[in-house]
């Protein structure tokens, strides 16, 4: 997956995420039964015009949520209209009901600006778009998601409003104004400045090393390597001024300060496993720090229950595939029945990938997939309560079935990941026919 910043290309491919890049199945499972198509039609929840707001499907969302600590929200392509609009729907209903964080898979500082621009402050909303830094979120969907938390907070107490937080350690925007490294140093220099420059030189040796490796296309072992190095180094020295860094700022700064340095350590050891051709390995430890920054946020704003995660179907389910391991797992190893976990299917349609040639095309899926059978069986989109399918349905669902999870890159979308749904999604939402996102100018 390669994602675009600000409109340019950041070409790091040893660091860009990969959805599973386990092999592909081919399409040699038998197809749906009659058996199962018949219970699939039985057992599905259609979703009319009103989607998610409907009040028989918003209690049944209300229903499957109850007592979670942490609702993730997944996507089967990062491009997909409908896949949004339910999400923000969800948010919606889940906030009326509690929520008081929604976490997204976007860069851990940059949504700074983002959180700035929902809490009513004086951030332009184009700077809060651009803030996402991944292009995949700017279109009109999510920034209707955000003029919605903007306007709900606008009416609430200070306690009482929604925090929007990243949790992505990705950051290729990071020596830029919304970057962490810009970020953090504003803090530090305010504290201390002999320490804010031994972090800033650290800092400029990794970003160096990132700009080598963009222009070359390639992060080779040995500058993953220095690069780690540069950024441990400075975590490091951040770590041990943390006393005097809450002194003089405050817990709630000072705390974001340290972790936002270790974050940037994470980042620089997912480098070393890129570079060193781990890339199962650089997948996971991703995953596991974006579980442990929303747990962080949460302990820090004090909320234990109603966080939300925005974003991949391949991070937000849980996943354990050939030891790849996604934030979704994270989770549900920390949460247990805590963590509510929704994705997402579809049959075919258009989709957009932050390719030149969006949108993209899928055909329809054969009936040996998932995607497949819920298209041969339904002509609507619908809901489904994994926990609660019963019958040949429940089999079904714990089979491992192709599955299509497209990225932030233009994928073939004929190719399948051979994945159960049960237990890697709590709920299912499939849409027949999906139409690409509408991407901002």
């Amino acid at each position: 997956m390669k994602y675009v910043h600000a409109g340019r290309a950041q070409r790091l491919p040893t660091l860009a995420a990969i959805m599973l890049m386990a092999a592909c199945q081919s399409n040699t499972e038998p197809v749906a039964t009659p058996e199962v198509i018949a219970e699939i039609r039985a057992q599905a929840t259609p979703l009319g015009d009103s989607g998610l707001l409907a009040a028989a499907i918003r209690q049944r969302v209300l229903q499957s949520t109850s007592g979670a600590a942490v609702v993730t929200l997944g996507e089967a392509t990062h491009g997909t209209r409908e896949f949004f609009q339910y999400k923000n729907q969800a948010i919606r209903i889940l906030i009326e009901n509690g929520t008081r964080i929604v976490a997204f898979e976007a860069p851990w500082a940059a949504t700074r600006s983002v959180n700035a621009y929902v809490q009513g402050g004086p951030v332009p909303e184009a700077v809060a778009m651009t803030a996402l830094q991944y292009n995949v979120w700017r279109t009109e969907e999510v920034r209707d998601l955000l003029r919605a938390l903007r306007e709900a907070n606008a009416t609430r107490s200070a306690s009482e409003r929604v925090q929007f937080v990243g949790v992505d350690p990705q950051d290729y925007g990071f020596s830029t104004g919304e970057g962490t490294m810009a970020q953090l140093d504003t803090l530090l220099r305010r504290v201390d400045p002999l320490l804010a420059d031994q972090v800033k030189r650290n800092y400029a040796t990794a970003n160096a090393i990132a700009d080598t490796a963009t222009r070359a296309s390639r992060f080779t072992s040995a500058q993953a390597t220095r690069f780690a190095t540069a950024l441990r180094e400075a975590s490091t020295a951040v770590a041990a001024t943390a006393p005097r860094l809450a002194a003089a700022l405050g817990e709630s700064d000072a705390g974001w300060a340290v972790r936002s340095a270790d974050v940037l350590r994470l980042f620089g050891d997912q480098a070393v496993k890129s570079g060193s051709g781990d890339q199962d390995g650089a997948f996971t430890l991703r995953d596991s720090v974006m579980a442990e920054n929303l747990l962080w946020w949460a302990r820090r704003t004090g909320t234990t229950q109603r966080v939300v995660l925005w974003g991949h179907n391949g991070h937000t389910g849980v996943v354990d595939a050939d030891g790849v391991r996604s934030a979704g797992w994270f989770l549900r190893r920390t949460l247990s029945t805590g963590l509510v976990t929704i994705g997402f299917s579809f049959g075919r349609g258009q989709y957009n990938a932050n390719a030149p040639n969006d949108p993209q095309t899928a055909p329809p899926a054969p009936t040996s997939t998932v995607d497949g059978a819920l298209l041969s069986a339904l002509t609507t989109p619908a809901w489904f309560d994994l926990r609660t399918v019963t019958g040949s349905l429940a089999t079904w669902f714990t089979q491992a079935r192709g599955t299509r999870w497209l990225g932030a890159g233009a994928s073939d979308p004929t190719s399948y990941l051979p994945l159960t749904m049960r237990p890697m999604f709590d709920a299912l939402i499939f849409v027949p026919t999906i139409t690409a996102s509408r991407k901002l100018p």
